[in-house]
């Protein structure tokens, strides 16, 4: 019998989000109407603290219950609400881990709307709506229910892509991301049309058993391929990429800070639990190698013949997906936990990455210099590159992380899913992953070549007092996390195969 208090009980959080959300819609309408120091620093810090109290509060609901672990300490999936849903240790993980950077980023988001104090109440509303449902997203356990919220983070995204923009640029990118969406719409309700006619339910559990006992029928294999397409398509990776590339270039850093970020988890946890009732077939398996594959060396070759920051990190964000991708296609668990490390590593280095240009922006707006955006490409953007050495020092920790040098933290997830390529017998792919290695390295190094060599007009900051900015702590707590990682990654991996 349904039991609605007991039910609640795994999906409050949500339910708090978007409730808190309405709230500060409804009351941000009233205040905008009646309150005529709406537009003011301290009320702009009352809605950024309140969010951040929310956001607060539900990290220390989840964090409670993760005691919900068994006698040998591994962790328990929950199915409730019809089997729609699933609780595991492992999801309160991943959603403690984006309610920590959403905090982290929250502090970013005043030091935007100081300067830029339009819409800073509807933003934070669309913040609410897009981790609730990321939240749901990350808990669906249906083929169905994950649609519906999957186009619902779309419809936030529009919201969040077009709020904050003042370019005709963004316009162009905007719908470009909004008819390849509705594209893959498409392509995903086909796949589930396919797998519910070939099946007669959409349950991850049922779907489950039922190929258990019985081989998967041909329609079932054509709707989870159709499916997993659409998938690609929301990841945006290669052969399904033609937007990424003018999303990052026109959309606001604000926006991208998050977007880059966060986006990619609740895909991939997802594509995570569809492991688990596509796992009896190699051939979706196949499907994924051949995507990461592609992925990888696609984006290697394209970053060679682009000058703008902005795109450069985009194929880059292909390319690291193409590798977590690359793990999960092993058909093991310990391929899983090396994505998993991957996606956590990498997330770390590009919120970096991307601060050092949101603080390379104020800089450039507060002290009268060209626009940002005119900066974006490689040989101007060098001229901003010494106005701190530290900063400078940080940016290039980054790069060389992400071409795999040690000591820095990308050398070891590379070197670990490299291993596991070999020990799968891939022995080609190898070959060919070192290849595609040693183009990044040609071409990081070339970024590094201009950012440290580069004499012609430089521009340089000697008075710039960074010790009370909180962008800063977080850019060097990344640093630092780049550079220690070696002397505690056995932990976080070890951590990851638990709550697995």
């Amino acid at each position: 019998m349904f039991n609605f208090f007991e039910e609640y009980f795994y999906l409050h959080i949500e339910f708090i989000l978007f409730i808190s959300g309405l709230i500060c819609l409804l009351y941000s309408i009233y205040d905008k109407k009646f309150n005529i120091n709406y537009f003011s620093i301290e009320n702009i810090k009352m809605y950024i603290l309140n969010a951040m109290l929310v956001f607060f509060i539900i990290g220390w609901q989840l964090y409670i219950k993760l005691p919900l672990l068994d006698i040998n300490k591994t962790s328990i999936d929950i199915l409730h609400l019809n089997n729609l849903f699933i609780f595991s240790t492992f999801n309160c993980y991943i959603k403690i881990f984006i309610l920590v950077f959403t905090i982290i980023y929250l502090f970013i988001v005043y030091d935007y709307f100081k300067n830029d104090k339009f819409y800073f109440a509807e933003y934070i509303v669309g913040i609410y709506f897009l981790i609730g449902s990321m939240f749901l997203f990350i808990s669906s356990y249906d083929f169905f229910i994950a649609y519906l919220i999957i186009e619902l983070q779309a419809f936030i995204y529009y919201y969040l892509f077009t709020l904050l923009s003042k370019r005709v640029i963004v316009l162009e990118a905007v719908s470009k991301y909004f008819i390849l969406n509705v594209f893959a719409s498409l392509i995903l309700i086909l796949g589930i049309s396919l797998i519910y006619g070939s099946c007669g339910s959409t349950k991850f559990i049922e779907i489950g058993i039922l190929y258990v006992e019985q081989s998967a029928s041909n329609m079932f294999t054509v709707g989870i391929f159709f499916f997993l397409i659409g998938i690609f398509f929301k990841l945006a990776i290669v052969p399904f990429h033609y937007r990424i590339g003018d999303i990052y270039e026109g959309l606001p850093l604000i926006v991208i800070i998050y977007y880059s970020v966060i986006s990619k988890i609740p895909y991939l946890i997802f594509i995570i639990s569809l492991l688990d009732i596509i796992k009896f077939s190699i051939v979706f398996y196949n499907l994924i190698f051949f995507v990461a594959l592609l992925s990888i060396l696609y984006s290697s070759l394209i970053v060679l013949y682009e000058i703008n920051i902005m795109r450069i990190l985009a194929y880059s964000a292909i390319s690291h997906l193409g590798y977590i991708l690359l793990s999960f296609s092993f058909n093991t668990l310990n391929g899983i936990v090396l994505g998993i490390n991957y996606l956590f590593v990498y997330s770390i280095s590009i919120f970096g990455t991307l601060l050092i240009l949101y603080i390379i922006k104020i800089y450039n707006i507060n002290n009268g210099y060209s626009n940002f955006w005119n900066i974006v490409d490689i040989i101007k953007f060098s001229k901003f590159s010494k106005m701190n050495y530290f900063i400078t020092v940080m940016l290039v920790s980054f790069l060389l992380s992400f071409i795999g040098i040690p000591p820095f933290a990308g050398f070891f997830i590379k070197m670990n899913i490299f291993i596991e390529v070999i020990k799968s017998c891939h022995y080609f792919i190898f070959i060919i992953l070192g290849f595609i290695s040693v183009i990044n390295a040609v071409f990081y190094l070339r970024l590094i070549r201009f950012l440290l060599f580069n004499k012609e007009n430089d521009i340089k900051l000697s008075s710039w007092n960074l010790s009370l900015n909180i962008v800063f702590w977080v850019i060097v707590f990344c640093f630092i996390f780049n550079l220690s990682f070696f002397f505690f990654q056995s932990i976080i991996l070890y951590k990851i195969l638990l709550i697995l």
